[in-house]
């Protein structure tokens, strides 16, 4: 206890410092900025201190601290409870604790902050170049540890660094063990997560406009692999996210909202036609939401997930960290072929747009109800009239179908596919928005595709007896290159100028560039893949492999035969017995050797035991006594055989205790 009211010393307050600022910089991008003005006036301070400039601050400078940055928070946050309003608190402590650092137990408090903080990181992301940077500020933690620890003769700061390495390297082999193999007990293993993920993508409605506006995001939205790289034609990649089944006039929303979340299983079924069937492999990225993305129709669902009535996917919990699964789609599966009552769900309208309703009217009457005939003429009149598809839209106003369908003819995915189900209900037709992804991004590094929010899409469904739900996309009859092709191409060069690709286009002017991009991102894959999707799922499909079956038995045989391995290893390094000496004396003398060689004082291989002695004695002269009474007695017992073993072993007890502890470092 009394070694921790120590006073920190100089080359430990200044690795402290370093370790501070690297574990708060990142943490900038999600934390209020004035974190920062506060860690920069609590380390001038700290400082000030040191050059004996300023005072510790008084009790109750230290009380309006806490209060005014408690203030802070609170506006920052909007709380200062729960994860947000905690992980702020959390780094203004690990700043406030510098202004009343005097003793090296004050400096462990704010280390093992530290270390809590970092963890932190990977609260917001886990990629691998956030995680490779996590390193540094673990590093200078480590190293501020060392030079605590240090007496005030030791000033080789980088000396601190290099064991810091080491360390770290030592501990890597328990680390991967830990990592691979420790089991995932959720919930806790599970942490609670920030909700940084709801900024861009789809949400449970859709209202004219929005999807244009995700449009405009290049963010990822998750990365799909397909067994023995056989990617579907670009014209079947319509991933479902969500299915819009009710209409107030305005928004599409789902009925899953209004079910009050009945989970009943629709009924559907498959015919194994050549093609008709994907497999792949999903890394989804975190977005907040619980809906996973999927082909029509899979089979085999991932644990934790199951089928809604309107057949999208629902996962139990928010997908908030990356998540990986897989699928087998029939994309040719005949869904609710039978009637039912939810199919009644997606009849009803509002009392909106009376154009529209008229249309759909009119063409109900005009086939007789033949809903393959209604289906197509609406169609053919998309084709046929002068509508453009853009991002430019004008405000549509209360009555929006009938605004776009009459009179601006102009509109996104959204809007002809809103029209579309609102008139087919009109005409009779039960229908539905089905809102997700469309196509995807080929990378031609890993064989993969990539889908982004720029690939947000919306298109329709219609309920045919005896067919079930029959997918059409009015946004192919107005640019068919938005589907055969992409985005852009569908687009004229005002609106290609406001699209998210518009980044990632500029790697296709340079095969080199753009080469890079698509090996930069197969790294990711791989990354997502193999360590930030690493969940419960994946660790018993990994014990499966090794062992044949997920055997709980086996993991904690291997876990425990592993670690007294790794143990047995590291002591081994450790203590080098293949190196030690047998002759007691000459083991006295490698322990001198060693004490030296801590003061930086080393050996030559051609330097005998009295010229050894007379140069160590100049570089030590604090410590002349003590090395001449060793020196002398080794001489003694090694080549004039007089004194014992015993006298030798005590002077080299006493010089060890003389010299100041201190890591060798050349």
């Amino acid at each position: 206890m009394a070694g921790n009211m120590t006073l920190v010393t100089r080359n430990g307050l200044i690795w402290l410092l370093v370790a501070q600022v690297l574990s708060i910089i990142p943490l900038l991008f999600y934390l209020p900025w004035w974190i920062l003005g506060l860690w920069l006036g609590c380390a001038l301070w700290r400082i000030q201190i040191y050059r004996m400039r300023f005072s510790y601050p008084p009790t109750f400078v230290k009380i309006i601290l806490i209060a005014v940055i408690g203030v802070g928070v609170y506006f920052s946050k909007g709380t200062i409870i729960g994860l947000e309003g905690g992980l702020v608190l959390l780094v203004a402590a690990f700043s406030l604790k510098l202004i009343e650092l005097k003793t090296k137990r004050d400096a462990l408090v704010i280390l093992y902050i530290g270390f809590l903080v970092v963890t932190t990181l990977y609260l917001y992301n886990n990629t691998f170049i956030w995680v490779s940077y996590s390193l540094l500020p673990i590093v200078t933690l480590l190293a501020a540890l060392i030079g605590i620890n240090q007496v005030r003769l030791a000033i080789q700061p980088w000396a601190n660094v290099r064991l810091a390495c080491i360390m770290l390297l030592e501990a890597l082999p328990l680390m991967l063990l830990l990592f691979f193999f420790f089991p995932r007990l959720e919930p806790f293993w599970s942490f609670p997560t920030p909700n940084k993920q709801q900024q861009t993508g789809i949400k449970n409605n859709m209202t004219p406009g929005e999807m244009g506006n995700i449009a405009q995001s290049s963010d990822l939205v998750s990365r799909v692999t397909f067994k023995d790289n056989k990617i579907p034609p670009r014209q079947q990649l319509y991933w479902r996210a969500l299915t819009l089944e009710t209409y107030d006039g305005r928004t599409w929303h789902q009925a899953w909202d209004i079910e009050g979340g009945r989970r009943r299983s629709p009924r559907w079924r498959y015919r194994e036609d050549q093609g008709s069937k994907a497999e792949y492999t999903m890394v989804m990225q975190p977005n907040g939401q619980n809906w996973l993305l999927a082909l029509e129709t899979p089979l085999g669902l991932p644990s934790d997930t199951f089928r809604a009535a309107d057949f999208h996917l629902e996962h139990n919990t928010p997908i908030n960290t990356v998540y990986t699964y897989q699928l087998t789609s029939w994309l040719n599966a005949e869904r609710e072929f039978k009637f039912t009552p939810r199919v009644n769900i997606n009849k009803s309208l509002p009392n909106t747009d009376p154009k529209a309703k008229a249309f759909g009217e009119q063409l109900n009457k005009q086939y007789q109800g033949n809903t393959e005939q209604i289906v197509s003429a609406l169609l053919k009149y998309f084709k046929e009239e002068p509508y453009h598809y853009t991002l430019d839209t004008p405000d549509l106003g209360a009555n929006s179908v009938d605004m776009f369908f009459f009179e601006t003819k102009s509109g996104f995915c959204e809007h002809y596919a809103g029209a579309t189900t609102f008139i087919l209900r009109a005409a009779g037709v039960p229908a539905r928005v089905v809102l997700g992804y469309q196509g995807g991004e080929v990378n031609t590094a890993g064989n993969f595709l990539q889908l982004r929010q720029f690939d947000a899409h919306a298109w329709v469904e219609y309920w045919e007896p005896s067919k079930g739900w029959v997918r059409i996309d009015p946004t192919f009859q107005v640019a068919p290159d938005r589907i055969n092709i992409d985005l852009n191409a569908a687009l004229n060069p005002q609106d290609q100028s406001r699209v998210g690709n518009n980044a990632l286009m500029g790697y296709g002017s340079s095969s080199f560039l753009s080469s890079l991009r698509m090996t930069w991102e197969n790294f990711n894959n791989e990354w997502d893949m193999f360590i930030s999707s690493y969940s419960a799922d994946r660790q018993r499909d990994t014990i499966k492999d090794l062992f044949g079956k997920a055997n709980w038995a086996y993991v904690g045989i291997l876990f425990v035969v592993s670690l007294f391995i790794i143990t047995v290893i590291w002591l081994l390094l450790l203590f080098k017995p293949w190196k030690r000496e047998h002759d007691p004396v000459l083991k006295c003398y490698k322990q001198f050797e060693a004490s030296l060689a801590k003061q930086g004082v080393i050996r030559g291989l051609s330097e005998g035991p009295q010229q050894f002695t007379t140069r160590a004695v100049k570089k030590l002269p604090d410590y002349q006594e003590q090395i001449k009474a060793f020196s002398q007695m080794f001489i003694a017992q090694q080549y004039a055989g007089k004194g014992n073993i015993r006298d030798l072993k005590a002077s080299l007890r006493i010089l060890k205790k003389a010299l100041p502890y201190r890591f060798k470092f050349k």
